[in-house]
């Protein structure tokens, strides 16, 4: 069975926390396992709850509180 990877939901270009999942993606050799996406960041966090939704593989960036981690503890 071929299991598709997550994707890394990261954060909007030129944000600090690029630079942090750039570095920990290399770091520790995660492009094997997952896809990293870079982009407007609401727009991203509404693709993460969707795919979330549908049960497919998703990793998240996202400070804390925010609404999406209160939602997602909901689901």
């Amino acid at each position: 069975m071929v299991t598709a990877k997550p994707t890394w939901m990261g954060c909007s270009p030129g944000w600090g926390c690029e630079a942090v999942i750039n570095h920990q993606n290399k770091a520790f050799d995660l492009a094997k396992t997952v896809d990293v996406s870079h982009g407007n960041y609401s727009a991203m966090m509404a693709d993460t709850i969707a795919r979330f939704k549908e049960g497919k593989p998703v990793i998240y960036y996202t400070w804390t509180p925010y609404w999406v981690q209160r939602r997602a503890e909901a689901w």
